[in-house]
């Protein structure tokens, strides 16, 4: 169950995502909405004492991350010029830490142990 609330939030974000963007804004607002939450899901699961506060931190971190996936990329393709539109947005997936490095030493990243 923990592990799949990430998805949850996600698909939830995914859900909202184009209405927040257009209600708030890509350039900035969004991002910036995205941040918070993704901080509050990480500040949620650092502080937790139990599962409830985990699972909220979860939540929160996969509709963060939900609304980041979908305006960056449009954010992308508004500024870029129109001979390298396409190609910086295939580069913001292909740059997607965990395409580039083992599960493993993303791990490591992430618990600061490397």
């Amino acid at each position: 169950m923990f592990g799949s609330i990430l998805s949850i939030g996600a698909v939830l974000g995914a859900f909202t995502s184009g209405k927040i963007a257009e209600t708030l804004g890509r350039k900035g607002q969004a991002m910036r909405m995205s941040s918070v939450i993704c901080t509050a899901g990480w500040l949620a699961i650092y502080f937790s004492q139990g599962a409830i506060l985990l699972d909220i931190g979860r939540f929160l971190t996969g509709y963060g991350i939900s609304l980041f996936s979908y305006v960056v990329p449009v954010f992308i393709a508004e500024i870029a010029p129109k001979n390298l539109r396409g190609g910086l947005a295939t580069l913001n997936q292909l740059f997607i830490i965990g395409t580039i490095i083992s599960w493993r030493t993303l791990s490591l990243i992430g618990n600061g142990n490397l």
